[in-house]
């Protein structure tokens, strides 16, 4: 279990940084997520989180 008194912050925000993606390169990068196992689905387990996934999926993939 985690120290809740300790003085180390929970998130480092300076490291964060923002990235953006080429919109000619979203699609590509979606299927390399998905690949790996990560999408609206697994990221947001809930039910607004499986229909936006799905919706997504059907999106990209409309001829499945």
């Amino acid at each position: 279990m985690a120290d809740l008194d300790s003085d180390q912050p929970k998130v480092d925000i300076l490291r964060l940084q923002k990235l953006v993606v080429p919109a000619a390169a979203k699609k590509q990068l979606v299927n390399e997520l998905l690949r790996l196992g990560i999408s609206t689905r697994t990221l947001f387990p809930d039910l607004d989180g499986i229909a936006r996934g799905l919706w997504q999926i059907e999106a990209m993939h409309p001829n499945r």
